[in-house]
């Protein structure tokens, strides 16, 4: 959760640092590619867990994920705050910062020198940034005083406990 809450009753340095990772992770380029089998159609309800004869084509979860890899970044989710959006306590977010950032999606910004999630709006030559946690107050800046939009948030990774 990107829990600013109300300003008046947290700071924000204290409620981000519950949501992001402050330090993003920069992925590792020379890591070997990961090509895993593609299923492209249905299979019986009762496939047999040998489903070689199935496979089609491979995916590359690196390039899949990761396509601009230059440019993109890992934050740590600390809280369920965005959980709404399918955004959940330990999940990765994925922010490329080569995309440019479009109304409705969700973005990495620095205010008050702090990294914080929000969903990114444009209404009548203003900016609007938007949790989507009923306590975090809308920001609302003029072009003036526009934060510096870090990146676009392009993928979540959760990795299921075993």
């Amino acid at each position: 959760m990107v829990n600013m809450q109300t300003a008046r009753a947290f700071s924000l340095t204290q409620a981000i640092t519950k949501t992001l990772n402050q330090d993003p992770l920069v992925p590792d380029p020379s890591s070997p590619l990961c090509r895993l089998p593609e299923l492209s159609r249905s299979l019986p309800p009762d496939f047999s867990p040998l489903v070689s004869g199935y496979a089609e084509t491979t995916l590359d979860l690196n390039n899949y994920v990761v396509p601009n890899k230059g440019s993109s970044f890992f934050f740590d989710v600390q809280d369920d705050s965005w959980s709404s959006s399918g955004i959940c306590e330990g999940d990765k977010l994925l922010v490329d910062r080569s995309l440019h950032a479009e109304n409705g999606q969700m973005v990495i910004a620095i205010l008050h020198s702090e990294y914080v999630l929000m969903r990114l709006y444009s209404s009548h030559g203003m900016l609007v940034l938007k949790s989507e946690h009923p306590d975090v107050d809308t920001v609302i800046c003029k072009k003036a005083d526009d934060p510096q939009i870090w990146g676009v948030v392009s993928a979540v990774v959760r990795k299921f406990p075993l």
